[in-house]
Formats: structure tokens, C-alpha cells, sequence
């Protein structure tokens, strides 16, 4: 993560009397550790949002607009960085154990979320570990979920180069200049911004193995499986130009879930979709509706 997104959270919280907690836990196993962040308003509330980053990505990119509408409500913020990502943490991507990571870090907080109602928010892959957090409520009791551009496997990436380059023309996208440099908006892609955005594989190859490794986490059956096991409400925001995620893959989860929502961005591609300002508007509504005050 880049080190300026980081300090424009931690100013715009220390500037409007919030606090911004950074914590690292510890995986034993593997000798490494996981970087989170807890950002809480100057009046916090009693819901707690969960953000589970999308692929390629990191903790805070790139959710800062959002961020701040929901902070600005007085919701408290979790986010981290997922297995194998971050400037800020060790770990590794590890496919056969990808779709725990939210529930190791929950295990280990340094806080009781006991109080909280918690909202599950999972961008692109965050939405795999999101969904089997949710899956469990009578370990974890989720009240709502989020899943945004999550997609079921990686067979429609034949026309993605093109549809993402049209992302750099999207006003969705350059809107996000009063949150972001120039550079800092531009998304990593390949071996680009790699340095502000790592991605650590146990691979030789790390392009081609990181790759390989996300379709091994992918997997539609068990994706589906596990949409059937969620009781909370799930909202599902998915873009007419995405070719990763595509909205047919929407469908297939929104046909297993007990109690969902189906939002389609007609202009939204796979990087754009979550900075639509009406994506942004559905996701503070929906957390809005099951928050229990």
C-alpha cells in the first residue's frame, strides 16, 4: 500500500477527532504476519464493517471515498491486507488456505466485536473469504454482506485488457483524483505499481503463479455451495462491462442466496464498478437497513 494512501487515512481521521489503529497478527505457522487497520469516527456507532480487499490490491485501495461516507455516517472500519498482499505484511498466497483468512484474523483480534454489528463488505476475490466468513453465523453472526464484482472462475478474461483500458476513461474512475494522486489512482496491473502494490506467491514465475493461484481459489461449486449456507441479507453489485466478474456470475450467487439484491452498474467494468458513486450510495444503504440501533 502505498505510503501516502495511508497517511491521507490517518490525517483525515486525526483532522475530524477519529482514531486510525494499526495492528499486526502473527501467523504462527508460517512465521509471518497480517497488517489490518481500525478506523473509527470521533462518534462511533455500533456497526463494525469488515473490508476484504480485491485482487492484486491492498487494504485501503481502492475504498477511500467510500471509506469516508461510511465514517462520516460513524460507522467503525476493519480492513486488512488478504494473504499475499500488501506493502505491510509478510504473508503468503497459498491457495488451499486463501478462504480462511478473514476468519484467522477474526480469531485473533486485539478488540471484542462482540458489541458490534458486523457488515461484510468483499471486493473481487475479498469476496471469497467475506462469503465464508458469513457462511458460519453460529461462530460469527454477520448482519449483512456485501459482495462487489466477486467473480466464479477466470474463463471470461479474453476481451479484459480492453474493457479495462476503457476504465481510464470513466469519470467514476478520475473523480477519485480528490482522494488520490495521479499515480496512486492508476490501478497495478502485470508488474506495474507492484512495488506500492506486492503480491507474494511461493512461485518462481510470480506474474504467471499469481495468476494460476487466484483461478485455483476460484472455484464455482463450492463458491455456490457456500452461497446457500449464508443466512444474512447479501447485497451483490456487479458491472454490465466486467469481463472477470462478468454479471452473469451474479445471477448464478443471487440464485442460491436465501435473501439478496442484485445491483447492476451499466457502465461499471471490473475496476470501476465499486467507485460508481451509485454502487458507493447502494452499499451505505443497505448496511444502513440492517443496522439495528
Amino acid at each position: 500500500m502505498s505510503h501516502g494512501i495511508a497517511q491521507y487515512m490517518e490525517q483525515y481521521l486525526q483532522s475530524t477527532g477519529g482514531t486510525f489503529t494499526p495492528h499486526r497478527y502473527p501467523n504462527l505457522q508460517h512465521h509471518n504476519f497480517t497488517q489490518s487497520w481500525l478506523l473509527q469516527p470521533a462518534k462511533p456507532n455500533r456497526q463494525l464493517i469488515i473490508f476484504c480487499h480485491g485482487t492484486g490490491n491492498d487494504a485501503f485501495y481502492p475504498f477511500i471515498s467510500l471509506f469516508i461516507q461510511l465514517l462520516r455516517q460513524g460507522n467503525n472500519i476493519l480492513t486488512f491486507d488478504l494473504d499475499g498482499h500488501g506493502y505491510f505484511s509478510t504473508t503468503h498466497l497459498r491457495p488451499q488456505e486463501f478462504h480462511t483468512c478473514l476468519d484467522r484474523l477474526l480469531d485473533q483480534l486485539s478488540f471484542d466485536i462482540t458489541p458490534y454489528q458486523v457488515h461484510m463488505v468483499g471486493h473481487s476475490l475479498g469476496g471469497i473469504p467475506a462469503l465464508h466468513s458469513a457462511s458460519q453465523p453460529r461462530k460469527r453472526p454477520c448482519t449483512s454482506l456485501t459482495l462487489v464484482t466477486t467473480p466464479l472462475d477466470l474463463t471470461h478474461l479474453k476481451s479484459v485488457p480492453w474493457y479495462e483500458l476503457m476504465s481510464l476513461l470513466s469519470p467514476s474512475l478520475w473523480r477519485q483524483l480528490q482522494f488520490y494522486t495521479p499515480y496512486e489512482l492508476l490501478p497495478a496491473i502485470g508488474n506495474f505499481k507492484r512495488h506500492t502494490y506486492p503480491v507474494r506467491t511461493e512461485c518462481i514465475n510470480h506474474a504467471l503463479g499469481y495468476v494460476n493461484q487466484v483461478a485455483q481459489i476460484l472455484n464455482t461449486q463450492r463458491t455456490l455451495a457456500l452461497c446457500k449456507t449464508v443466512k444474512a441479507p447479501v447485497l451483490l453489485c456487479y458491472g454490465k462491462w466486467d469481463c472477470i466478474a462478468p454479471y452473469i456470475h451474479g445471477k448464478q450467487v443471487h440464485q442460491q442466496l436465501t435473501h439478496s439484491q442484485l445491483h447492476l452498474s451499466a457502465t461499471g467494468t471490473h475496476f470501476t464498478t465499486l467507485l460508481s458513486p451509485r454502487v458507493e450510495a447502494s452499499i451505505q444503504k443497505w448496511i444502513q437497513t440492517w443496522s439495528h440501533t
